[in-house]
């Protein structure tokens, strides 16, 4: 699951409203559903908006595991690395008149500021040639800086 704009949140927060949290499923050519109970932002101060955002998010994303164990075909460890591709294309392929390709979405998606996404952040290794002065990067003893 993607990352959430906090928008919703702060409409709860401001408006004192509760939040309902949904996920669906595309299983083949059926959706399928799942209501979680009502979130209360009632007491939450709007400074806090992105934290509770980050927990509406996560409380989204095992809802949508908790339909996922369901499908007897789909097992976490059974995902393949290329899921979040696969299922892309799959909603896209039918809609024949799409206008943006799966790139195109990808680079729309929200992707919050403060983080940085895996790939880009490790990009620079895939021109990194090991040498002596550089081979304690390929140390695996290495977890972190010791102070």
């Amino acid at each position: 699951m993607g990352h959430l704009y906090a928008g919703a949140v702060d409409l709860a927060i401001t408006c004192g409203a509760q939040i309902v949290p949904i996920a669906s499923v595309l299983d083949g050519d059926r959706f399928y559903f799942i209501v979680g109970k009502n979130i209360s932002y009632d007491g939450c101060i709007y400074e806090n908006r992105f934290r509770l955002t980050d927990e509406l998010r996560d409380h989204m994303s095992s809802l949508k595991w908790e339909m996922f164990e369901h499908f007897p075909a789909v097992r976490r460890n059974e995902l393949p690395d290329t899921a979040d591709e696969d299922f892309l294309k799959s909603i896209m392929t039918p809609n024949i008149t799409s206008v943006m390709t799966i790139d195109e979405v990808r680079a729309a998606a929200f992707h919050p500021k403060d983080r940085t996404d895996p790939a880009e952040a490790f990009a620079c290794l895939d021109r990194l040639i090991p040498s002596r002065m550089n081979a304690f990067l390929f140390d695996k003893r290495l977890t972190g800086f010791s102070h």
